[in-house]
């Protein structure tokens, strides 16, 4: 804790920092940590200073992470890409979005992964944090301001299910991507209004469900836009359905539809 800082830039490519473990936890290599926490004055950097791309950050445990803190991992030269960040607990993540740049000055902006084991999308302000160890809780304000922050795109991975509350509104206008992959079952409440709007060429919406999706009354898109929206089911190989119900799509929307290995059903 207090004012730290953890540079592992380089003046090609930025270098990897691992805190708590590695990807997913799956190095060997690595011993995982049972529970971390990263405060708000603690800043893990990993930035491509003149050439090549941003380094990779991952801040892990196999119970409860806590991440209040900033990471840097970008690509600030004349080349390269930003850089890869994966922040989570095996179980659950407490999280604060509002200090995280992947980003890049001349390539393509990186990727932020965080995959817990279960996740609920909830209709509430910007960088709220909900310190419940059943569920790992984000907001839709948290994840709006994350994307229109620009610094990179978003993967919001559960070990098993996603679901997604009546009311959730996430409203982008920049080129960056939002993903939900579920193991198990992506959920939109029944009798919700929620609304995911990518409002601009590369603002795409990508759910990958192992299981099953079930839109409810989901909006996609209120303006005019390019969006690409992937819808994809059973995903895991044993069959899934994709449960249309009663959501809106925008003339405009390119609406990808993929099923698995297995059986799966369109409703």
């Amino acid at each position: 804790t207090g004012a730290t800082v953890i540079d592992a830039s380089g003046t090609k490519d930025g270098g990897s920092i691992l805190v708590g473990g590695d990807y997913q936890g799956k190095n060997s290599d690595i011993q995982n940590a049972e529970n971390t926490t990263i405060e708000e004055d603690v800043t893990l950097k990993a930035d491509s200073l003149i050439d090549g791309d941003g380094g990779k950050i991952i801040v892990w445990s196999d119970g409860t992470t806590r991440f209040h803190g900033s990471i840097l991992a970008r690509a600030v030269g004349l080349n390269g890409n930003g850089g890869f960040a994966e922040i989570s607990g095996k179980q659950h993540l407490v999280i604060d979005l509002l200090n995280i740049d992947l980003s890049s000055q001349a390539g393509l902006s990186g990727t932020l992964l965080l995959d817990p084991a279960n996740i609920i999308i909830s209709d509430g302000v910007g960088a709220a944090i909900t310190d419940s160890e059943s569920n790992t809780n984000l907001t839709d304000g948290q994840i709006q301001d994350f994307l229109v922050g620009d610094t990179a795109n978003l993967l919001i991975q559960a070990t098993s299910n996603i679901d997604i509350n009546n009311d959730v509104s996430i409203v982008w206008g920049t080129a960056r991507s939002l993903t939900f992959d579920a193991g198990g079952d992506i959920t939109f409440q029944v009798g919700g209004g929620a609304i995911l709007d990518g409002q601009t060429a590369g603002a795409d919406l990508i759910f990958n469900a192992d299981d099953n999706i079930s839109l409810a009354s989901a909006s996609f898109g209120l303006a005019a836009s390019v969006t690409t929206i992937e819808l994809n089911v059973g995903q895991g190989g044993g069959g899934g359905t994709l449960d249309l119900g009663s959501a809106v799509f925008q003339a405009e929307d390119t609406v990808n539809l993929t099923g698995g290995a297995g059986t799966d059903t369109l409703i």
